[in-house]
């Protein structure tokens, strides 16, 4: 009969091992933080998540990572946690009647994550973004997104508690990042973030802080911590990271002038990662006062962002973004 004392200690020994995997693995780091997150969310702010649907992604999801390792790899030991995160970011922004489109979604995460990824082991866009945006393009009568879904209805002390979980767990995940990998991720947030803040501030028609926090709710904070930071798809350099968040806000702020304001943010993060290939092959080729070329392009694609955006405050005025281009197709009417 095994004794309290050797289950006590074999437990103990498990926990332990856990919490070494959970202390060098980044990339387990963030699984278990957005695992956590969406569990806040379904249990205490009524985010909706069908079981039969979930089921249905990680199955899919399981099953192609587990072949596709074999396949490649042959590996010992299989690792899930790019599995997990693609199913997070399908579970956060994805919605649709028919689980089929759950079914694709996952299938695509994870053979794009497989085929379009460099030697280093960086991704060609964000797997769970890419998956998303295809079925929102492709599928637009069947496919939508929600962001507003988190605190929009709960009570000011619920809406308060859920912002201080998300940035507390969201800077648990980039410290963790910036640790043992060596990638400053924290800085795109920042560089993202302050960018929608002073766009909406002073180049939008919504500017009270009521409007504020419809804009700049649960949801967008989720989108900046756990999706634009993917740090195998983001620049290495600090001024690249820069450069990358402050992209992706300004061309939310061009799209939302031509699409679904709900879409827009996906599909910025979705149309910036199209240069990263070019960003990551120029990012070894330095050129003057410690920038290199890829920085370069960088800012010449920001101040094309820029001509473009000002082109469209000069045709059409300031964005009226909170209720003016919404609803559950790409294109609104």
């Amino acid at each position: 009969m095994i004794s309290s004392s050797k289950i006590f200690s074999n437990v103990l020994s498990i926990v332990k091992a856990i919490g070494q995997w959970l202390r060098y693995n980044a990339q387990t780091n963030q699984t278990a933080i957005v695992a956590l997150v969406l569990s806040i969310g379904v249990l205490y702010y009524g985010f909706y998540l069908d079981i039969y649907k979930i089921l249905a992604t990680i199955w899919t999801i399981l099953i192609l990572e587990i072949a596709i390792q074999i396949y490649k790899y042959w590996v010992g030991s299989i690792r899930f946690s790019g599995a997990f995160n693609a199913l997070w970011g399908i579970s956060f922004f994805l919605r649709s009647d028919e689980i089929i489109i759950y079914i694709l979604a996952g299938a695509l995460a994870i053979l794009w994550k497989y085929t379009f990824t460099t030697q280093e082991g960086r991704h060609f866009m964000n797997p769970s973004n890419m998956a998303v945006t295809f079925c929102l393009i492709f599928f637009p009568l069947i496919v939508w997104t929600n962001p507003l879904q988190w605190g929009i209805y709960s009570t000011p002390e619920k809406t308060i508690l859920i912002y201080i979980a998300i940035f507390l767990l969201g800077a648990l995940i980039s410290t963790r990042v910036q640790r043992l990998m060596h990638i400053p991720i924290w800085i795109t947030t920042l560089s993202f973030f302050l960018t929608q803040a002073f766009i909406f501030a002073f180049f939008t028609e919504e500017t009270t802080w009521q409007q504020a926090l419809i804009y700049f709710n649960p949801g967008f904070f989720v989108f900046i911590f756990f999706m634009i930071t993917d740090p195998k798809t983001v620049p290495w350099t600090k001024i690249g990271h820069i450069l990358h968040g402050m992209g992706i806000g300004i061309l939310f702020f061009i799209l939302q002038y031509y699409i679904n304001e709900n879409y827009s943010n996906l599909l910025a993060l979705f149309c910036m990662t199209l240069f990263l290939p070019f960003i990551w092959k120029l990012e070894s080729k330095q050129w003057l006062f410690g920038l290199n070329q890829a920085h370069i392009l960088q800012l010449g694609i920001l101040l094309i962002f820029i001509h473009l955006f000002a082109y469209n405050i000069y045709q059409n005025w300031f964005p009226d973004l909170i209720f003016d281009n919404r609803c559950r197709q790409l294109f609104c009417e």
